[in-house]
């Protein structure tokens, strides 16, 4: 595959979808042999009603259960609805599970703000459904915070790999520093790359915005693990911080919960989330700026995280009877950088 410096990937191979599979809008409907149906992903307004015409038609019988990509609204938003109206079960992977049952904790793009409630899958684990083998991977593609599902059968010829939002058929997508895709040699892209390989490239990758299915060879892996790679070795001689994710991503550190509520008098744990993207143990150090009608009970100066670790520096923070809407704030000191009100929360009041 050669080409010029700067010249496009070739576009991947593309196949229609079997006719086992129907799309909808940004949603994908798997129907089985027996008429019943597995829903992924419902976010998009026109899903529900697409929905009822195609039971309507006779094209599925029942809904038995809905697979979550990620958290973005587009994904998430109508899971409630649809699974409420055909009683169906709600699956999603373990890595996405606290940001979609709680995304209010987050500060993330295209947030979904329903939360939903089902069983979280762990990387690698399969289940039966009807006559297909479904098999939940984590896939920190387009986000850190998505998943990958593969659907396996021996009563169909076609092996697929529901990838979200994370490749096209041209290649990929990254132009969010606030979906946290970090770019090291096991995360993100990277990761995901090598996941495909691993699965022996017999699956027709599916992106749900994107109407073929589409496959890549060895030679567009090798290629984008080589531009990805490329990138990489830029950001890290750019970035001023002691590694080439700090400069991609925003939410290294954090406050969780992003949002709380509690009651006059009450006391809330918050945490400042700290991920260290520096190849050697570092020390973070936390200072808390509580806003007037808020106590600073007890705090957590400082974290120690060894490469690549997530740690987190913990308070405790009082509302007064006075208390109004107010922004928590933290400065964070690493490295010789003094970085004041780096970090924020909401506090909010009825």
């Amino acid at each position: 595959m050669g080409k010029q410096p700067g010249a496009p990937m070739p576009m991947a191979p593309e196949r229609d979808l079997p006719t086992w599979v129907i799309a909808i809008e940004n949603s994908r409907l798997i129907v089985s042999y027996t008429g019943h149906a597995f829903l992924l992903d419902a976010g998009h307004p026109k899903v529900f009603e697409k929905l009822e015409e195609l039971h309507a038609a006779g094209r599925f019988q029942s809904i038995e259960g809905i697979w979550i990509t990620h958290y973005h609204d587009d994904h998430t938003d109508y899971v409630g609805k649809v699974a409420a109206r055909w009683k169906a079960p709600v699956h999603y992977s373990d890595r996405i599970r606290d940001i979609i049952e709680r995304p209010a904790s987050y500060r993330m793009p295209a947030l979904t703000h329903v939360p939903s409630t089902g069983k979280a899958h762990a990387d690698g684990e399969r289940w039966k459904w009807r006559e297909y083998t479904f098999t939940s991977y984590d896939f920190p593609g387009q986000t850190l915070y998505h998943g990958g599902l593969t659907v396996d059968s021996s009563a169909v010829p076609e092996k697929l790999f529901f990838v979200g939002d994370s490749f096209t058929p041209s290649g990929l997508d990254d132009y969010c520093l606030l979906n946290r895709n970090f770019v090291g040699e096991n995360e993100g892209y990277l990761y995901c790359l090598r996941l495909i390989e691993k699965l022996g490239g017999q699956h027709w990758l599916i992106n749900q915005h994107v109407a073929p299915m589409f496959r890549y060879d060895p030679e567009r892996l090798a290629r984008m693990r080589a531009e990805l790679r490329k990138r990489a070795e830029l950001l890290a001689a750019i970035t001023p911080l002691p590694g080439a994710n700090f400069a991609v991503d925003e939410g290294w550190a954090r406050v969780y919960p992003y949002s709380v509520k509690p009651e006059a008098g009450a006391v809330t744990e918050l945490t400042v989330e700290i991920t260290n993207h520096a190849a050697k143990r570092t020390k973070y150090d936390v200072q808390w700026n509580v806003p007037k009608g808020w106590q600073l009970v007890e705090s957590q100066g400082a974290v120690t995280l060894d490469p690549r670790a997530t740690g987190r520096a913990k308070a405790r923070i009082r509302r007064n009877a006075d208390a109004a809407f107010g922004v928590l704030t933290a400065d964070i000191t690493v490295g010789g950088f003094s970085l004041n009100r780096w970090v924020e929360a909401l506090l909010e009041v009825e």
